[in-house]
């Protein structure tokens, strides 16, 4: 264990009213663990000012990227941080420094800080379930239900559909009926493949090789 005693360095000289104003502020996220890192890299180093990237921030404070971004432009808009230089992101980071001045500090915008939402158990909970994908099914499905144009659907979503379905229909037969027909039914344009497959099971044909549209 390492001997953390002031004695040997390790401690950061600081002024306590700064100290203790600053942790009066009601932030809303990791704002005051940023700003206690800028003031370790900082006066902890005896200087003012520090170069600091965001990799560091977040391998010292384990927040992501966009949590440490919302964190600094907060303590920026309430005047505690000041963003000295801007770096470019090969040659140098961002020069940051803390406005000891508190008196100084615009603490009537706290109200405007970006919140860091938490999340409820019930969210929680619904983002336990994968929220469904937009297959080509369902996009199909939307078209139709805004009067679009009929999309012809794979082979593949005509087989899923068919399995979950638990028909007996031949999907190879009934994909290459309507694919030869170019996807009409009878004299006019096909608008649901589904009610399609649907009419071939209730039929019930053994091989469905008997044209359903003779009996429309």
């Amino acid at each position: 264990m390492k001997d953390l005693q002031v004695e040997n360095g390790n401690y950061t000289r600081i002024v306590n009213p700064l100290i203790e104003e600053l942790i009066k502020i009601p932030f809303k996220g990791c704002e005051l663990a940023v700003a206690m890192f800028i003031i370790r890299k900082t006066y902890g180093f005896q200087k003012k000012q520090d170069e600091i990237s965001l990799t560091q921030f977040e391998k010292a404070l384990q927040r992501t990227r966009p949590v440490v971004v919302k964190a600094l432009k907060n303590l920026q808009l309430v005047k505690v941080l000041k963003l000295v230089k801007g770096g470019t992101s090969r040659n140098s980071s961002n020069l940051w420094e803390i406005n000891k001045y508190y008196e100084t500090w615009e603490l009537v915008k706290v109200a405007k800080l970006v919140k860091h939402r938490r999340l409820t158990s019930k969210d929680k909970t619904i983002q336990l379930v994968y929220p469904p994908k937009h297959t080509k099914e369902t996009i199909q499905k939307k078209i139709q239900k805004k009067g679009g144009r009929f999309t012809p659907p794979s082979l593949l979503s005509v087989k899923e559909y068919i399995t979950q379905q638990g028909y007996e229909v031949d999907a190879d037969n009934w994909y290459d009926f309507y694919e030869s027909k170019g996807w009409m039914v009878g004299k006019n344009k096909m608008k649901s493949w589904q009610a399609c497959i649907r009419t071939w099971q209730r039929r019930n044909k053994p091989t469905n090789l008997v044209n359903p549209d003779l009996y429309d």
